[in-house]
């Protein structure tokens, strides 16, 4: 769990070596470039507390809004921040940042050589990083299982011919490992397919059945956080089954894994799917039984101060 920032008072955490270089770990931990101070660094120079504001207007967007998300309305993708929803859960004013040339008129914007060093300066940024907490994550992909098998078969008996053609899928059925792009992934679920026709006297009846299985993973950092991975389902063909993967139909995702609060710079999850073939859905049933899962990953950071 994080830390709050240390309390600052006029004269003196505010002119601390510690209270500076909290601000400096929490900039580079959230993606800031900054070396910590030491003694006999100009501490007083208005350069690095400029670049940590411009960085905290440039980059809260790429944060997710842990106040009002972490997905949109609809809950097709993660609610990131804006620079007017940033501002207002760090608790600052909707101008910006406070600047005093002289000490007492407060104005806003971005402080500047010149300007006072006053500890509403610190303050804000303390906010300002407070309120950055969760990012996304890339989900990857380890080795994709696809497994498939088809057959074919005519006999004058149609329910015989159905049955051999289920058959030969079932001696056909193999399994191939596949690398998957990045984020790009779709994992397939169950797919159940056969019809017939009928050839002179003969039915001719042809089937095929699929699975697929992979495990995600997902690159994070040494910084202590929790993982959550988000998923949903889209229909293949004539009819759903999710087949206990843990998907469900529509287009809002949902949590189907998360991690507890780990270092590891790679998360990851439990296999999605199956190589097993799966069962025939009805002994009379025309069409595909399928999905297609879609996943998306939120990282929790547990940063030093916030």
């Amino acid at each position: 769990m994080s830390a709050a920032f240390t309390s600052l008072s006029s004269g003196g955490n505010a002119q601390s070596l510690a209270m500076a270089n909290e601000l400096v770990l929490a900039y580079s931990e959230r993606g800031g470039s900054a070396s910590l101070l030491v003694s006999g660094d100009n501490a007083q120079d208005k350069t690095l507390w400029r670049a940590m504001q411009v960085w905290l207007e440039s980059n809260c967007a790429s944060f997710v809004d842990h106040v009002n998300g972490p997905l949109n309305s609809g809950g097709t993708d993660f609610l990131y921040f804006t620079l007017a929803t940033w501002r207002a859960a760090a608790g600052l004013n909707a101008n910006g940042f406070r600047y005093s040339i002289d000490g007492s008129t407060i104005l806003y914007g971005n402080i500047y050589s010149g300007d006072v060093r006053g500890k509403w300066c610190f303050e804000e940024l303390q906010k300002g990083f407070g309120a950055l907490k969760w990012r996304p994550g890339t989900v990857d992909w380890l080795p994709v299982s696809s497994c498939y098998g088809e057959g074919s078969a005519q006999n004058a008996d149609p329910g015989d011919a159905i049955a051999e053609a289920k058959g030969a899928a079932a001696d056909n059925y193999t399994c191939t490992s596949s690398y998957s792009t990045p984020g790009a992934h779709s994992l397939w679920g169950s797919s159940l397919i056969w019809n017939e026709e009928t050839h002179h006297t003969d039915t001719v009846a042809y089937a095929e059945i699929g699975r697929g299985k992979t495990t995600p993973t997902v690159a994070t950092s040494t910084i202590p956080h929790v993982v959550l991975l988000y998923g949903r389902g889209t229909k293949v063909g004539d009819s759903y089954n999710a087949f206990g993967d843990g998907f469900s139909e529509g287009t809002a995702y949902s949590v189907i894994q998360s991690s507890g609060e780990e270092t590891s710079a790679m998360w990851e999850g439990s296999a999605i799917g199956s190589t097993s073939a799966p069962e025939w859905a009805g002994g009379e049933y025309r069409g595909s039984q399928a999905y297609s899962g879609q996943c998306i990953a939120l990282i929790k950071y547990n940063f030093t101060n916030a």
